[in-house]
C-alpha cells in the first residue's frame, strides 16, 4: 500500500533535483529543457495522487489533514501545475529559465500545504510560500510594469499582516492556534475581531471584492503568467476559508454571513466589469472573481463541498485553457475573429467560455445547478440575487464566445501557436465537455469529500 504522502514526497524530490541541476548547469545556454522536465516530472506525483484519490489514507501527522477533501484539492493543484508547465514549455526557447520551473513547483507545494494544514502557522506558511514563489517568478521575468507589481506587493504585505495579527489575537484567547485548540474558543469581542482579521487576510489572497484591486492590473501579464497567479495564488485561499468556517471557527456565526456578502459582491462586481470588457486577458481576472464569489456563497451557506469544488474546477480548467488562447496575438488580446483563421482553436475557446457561463451540457452547468439548489433551501433573498447574477454571468461569457465566432477577422494574422499551447487549450476544453456530459462520477466523488477530517 502506498504511503499517503507519496505525491508530496515525489514533488519535493523533483524540486530538489531541478534546483540542483539549475545550480550545476549555471551559466548555460537557455532552452526549454527545464520546462519540459518540470512537465514530465509533475506527471509522477499527479499519477500517484489520482491512484490514491478516494482512499482516505491517514497521514499520521497531527497538523496535516490528508482527508478526502485534501485529496481532491491535491489532484486539482497538481493538474494545474502540469498544464501550466506545458504552457511554459510552449514559450520561446530563449525565455526559459530553470529557476522559473523550480518556482512553479514550489508554488504548487505551497498550495498543497495550505489545503492540508490544520494549524494556523502552517496555513500562513503555505500562503507565504505560494505568494513569494509567484512574486519571485514574476520579478525574474521582468515583464510586469511597476504599478501592478507594487499593488500586488502591497496586497500581499497587507494580507500577511492581517493574518499574523489575527493569529496572534486568536492565540491569546484559547489553547493555541492548532485547529483542535481553536474549537474551544468562545466568541467574544477580542476573539471575534481576530477571526474577522484572519478572514480578511485570507480574502485578500483570494482576490474577492472589495479586496480585488491587485487582480485586474496583473492582466497585463502574458496569459500563462496570469494563470500562475490566478490558479495557484488565489484558489488555495478558497480551501482555507472552507476549512476555517466548517471546522475550527464554526462557533463564530458572523463569519458565514460575511462570506455570503463578499461572495455576492464579488459576483456582482465581476459581472458588471465583465459586461464592458473586450480583452480576453482581463476577462480571465473577472472570471476568477466571479467563480470565487460563487464558491464563497456556497461555503457561507454551508452547502455540500461539491457546490464550491465544482466552481473551482470549472474556473481552473477554463482559465488555464484561455491562458493558452491569449498567446495567439501579440498586442491587444481579444480573440476576435479567431474562428475565421483557426476554427478548431476557436471552438475550444468557446467551450471554455461557455463552461464559465454555465451553459449545458458543460461542467459549469452542473456547478450552477448544485449551488442554486442549495441556496434555494438556505435563504430566498440570497437565492434570488444568485439567480440574477447567474443570468448575467451567462450573458457575459456567451457574448464573449459570440465575439470569438462572429467578430470581423483581425487586421493582422496571428502568429503560429506552439503545439504545447494548442494541446493545453484543447485538453482543457475536452475535460470540461467530458465532465459536463457525465458529471455524476465527479459530483459523487466531491459530495463524499468531508471538510471535517
Amino acid at each position: 500500500m502506498s504511503h499517503p504522502l507519496l505525491p508530496e514526497v515525489l514533488l519535493l524530490l523533483l524540486i530538489f533535483v531541478l534546483a540542483a541541476l539549475d545550480a550545476w548547469l549555471w551559466p548555460r545556454r537557455q532552452g526549454r529543457g527545464f520546462a519540459h522536465a518540470g512537465f514530465l516530472g509533475l506527471l509522477l506525483p499527479l499519477t500517484a495522487a489520482l491512484a490514491m484519490w478516494g482512499t482516505r489514507a491517514a497521514s499520521g501527522l497531527p497538523w496535516l489533514a490528508i482527508d478526502s477533501y485534501y485529496e481532491t484539492w491535491r489532484v486539482l493543484l497538481l493538474t494545474i501545475g502540469v498544464l501550466v508547465a506545458a504552457l511554459d514549455a510552449g514559450r520561446r526557447s530563449e525565455s526559459d529559465d530553470g529557476a522559473e520551473t523550480t518556482l512553479l513547483l514550489i508554488a504548487v507545494g505551497g498550495g498543497l500545504l495550505v489545503v492540508a494544514a490544520r494549524h494556523l502557522v502552517l496555513v500562513y506558511a503555505g500562503l507565504e510560500i505560494t505568494g513569494l514563489a509567484l512574486l519571485a517568478r514574476s520579478v525574474r521575468q521582468g515583464q510586469l510594469p511597476l504599478p501592478p507589481l507594487s499593488r500586488w506587493l502591497i496586497a500581499h504585505a497587507l494580507g500577511s499582516a492581517m493574518l499574523l495579527v489575527g493569529v496572534a489575537i486568536l492565540a491569546t484567547g484559547g489553547d493555541g492556534v492548532a485547529f483542535d485548540g481553536l474549537r474551544h474558543l468562545v466568541p467574544a469581542s477580542s476573539t471575534s475581531s481576530g477571526a474577522i482579521l484572519l478572514l480578511i487576510g485570507v480574502c485578500l489572497r483570494a482576490g474577492c471584492v472589495p479586496f480585488h484591486g491587485w487582480l485586474a492590473p496583473l492582466a497585463r501579464r502574458p496569459g500563462h503568467e496570469l494563470t500562475h497567479v490566478l490558479a495557484l495564488g488565489v484558489l488555495p485561499a478558497v480551501a482555507v476559508l472552507a476549512r476555517l468556517v466548517a471546522d475550527p471557527l464554526v462557533a463564530f456565526e458572523t463569519l458565514r454571513p460575511m462570506l455570503i456578502i463578499l461572495g455576492l459582491l464579488s459576483v456582482t462586481v465581476g459581472n458588471l466589469l465583465g459586461l464592458v470588457q473586450r480583452d480576453l486577458r482581463r476577462l480571465l481576472a473577472f472570471a476568477l472573481m466571479i467563480h470565487v464569489g460563487y464558491s464563497l456563497m456556497a461555503i457561507g451557506s454551508l452547502s455540500g463541498s461539491e457546490a464550491h469544488l465544482l466552481h473551482i474546477v470549472v474556473a481552473a480548467l477554463a482559465l488555464v485553457g484561455l491562458a493558452a488562447a491569449t498567446e495567439f496575438r501579440a498586442e491587444q488580446i481579444t480573440a476576435a475573429g479567431l474562428a475565421a483563421r483557426r476554427p478548431v482553436l476557436a471552438a475550444a475557446v468557446c467551450v471554455c467560455l461557455l463552461a464559465l457561463a454555465g451553459v449545458p451540457p458543460l461542467l459549469g452547468y452542473a456547478a450552477r445547478t448544485r449551488l442554486l439548489t442549495d441556496l434555494a433551501t438556505f435563504d430566498e433573498g440570497v437565492f434570488l440575487l444568485a439567480c440574477v447574477n447567474v443570468a448575467v454571468t451567462a450573458w457575459v461569457f456567451v457574448a464573449a464566445s459570440g465575439r470569438v465566432l462572429f467578430a470581423p477577422r483581425a487586421p493582422q494574422p496571428a502568429p503560429p501557436a506552439r503545439p504545447e499551447r494548442t494541446a493545453v487549450l484543447v485538453l482543457a476544453a475536452g475535460m470540461l465537455v467530458l465532465m459536463g456530459l457525465w458529471p455524476a462520477p465527479l459530483v459523487d466523488l466531491m459530495a463524499a469529500c468531508d471538510i471535517l477530517p
